[in-house]
């Protein structure tokens, strides 16, 4: 099954628990995800927590509370699960990295543009330079040690980590701008600029499509 065939399926078998029983799996299902984040890859992590509800509820039947039929807490069981399963590879997390990155490049430029005028875009290398180096920094930092070791203890720090992410992204775009954007500038013409954002939006559609498809 693919991912989101899991997490269909998932949330189909989850409303047949019982309040403690769900409360219990919801508990391990959030940790394993945001702990795993990264770390692990994410059609391994879906389908031991499919295995995992389809062994629960059977146990559900059987009249076993989810905590007496594991024999640990769901935190417990989540750190135990990973334990046992297949790494990202560097070249994975390397691809994650880039491709953060490469988003925030690209709605830069793509936002610089003046689709109904026509000015010329300038373009600072540095600035470019400086933001893919952030990006990157941040996208690595904000993984790997955030998430890792934060957003798994409750779903509102998950939210509140990935809203301030997602800010940092925006005020380092601005910053970057007011900084470094006057720095080595060239200008591009409008209807050139124009035509490269159009095949880069497309080439960019089609690498998130691609990287979609990969997770």
């Amino acid at each position: 099954m693919t991912e989101e065939t899991y997490k269909e399926k998932i949330l189909e078998i989850e409303e047949k628990l019982t309040a403690e029983n769900r409360q219990y799996f919801d508990a391990f299902y959030e940790k394993i995800l945001a702990k795993g984040a990264i770390k692990y890859k994410e059609k391994a992590m879906l389908e031991t927590v499919y295995n995992l509800l389809l062994d629960l509820l059977d146990a559900q039947v059987g009249g076993q509370k989810a905590r007496v039929y594991f024999g640990v807490s769901s935190d417990e069981l989540a750190e135990n699960m990973l334990k046992k399963m297949p790494k990202s590879s560097p070249a994975e997390i390397r691809g994650i990295l880039y491709y953060v990155a490469g988003s925030a490049l690209f709605w830069q430029f793509f936002g610089n543009i003046n689709w109904f005028s026509n000015q010329p875009v300038a373009i600072s290398w540095v600035e470019y330079l400086v933001g893919g180096l952030v990006y990157v920094l941040a996208a690595y930092i904000f993984f790997t040690v955030v998430i890792k070791n934060i957003a798994g203890k409750s779903t509102m720090m998950t939210y509140l980590i990935g809203g301030g992410f997602f800010i940092f992204i925006i005020g380092t775009f601005v910053v970057t701008q007011l900084l470094f954007g006057h720095i080595q500038v060239f200008y591009i013409n409008a209807w050139l600029a124009k035509l490269i954002g159009i095949i880069l939006a497309i080439g960019y559609g089609l690498w998130t499509y691609s990287f979609s498809k990969d997770k």
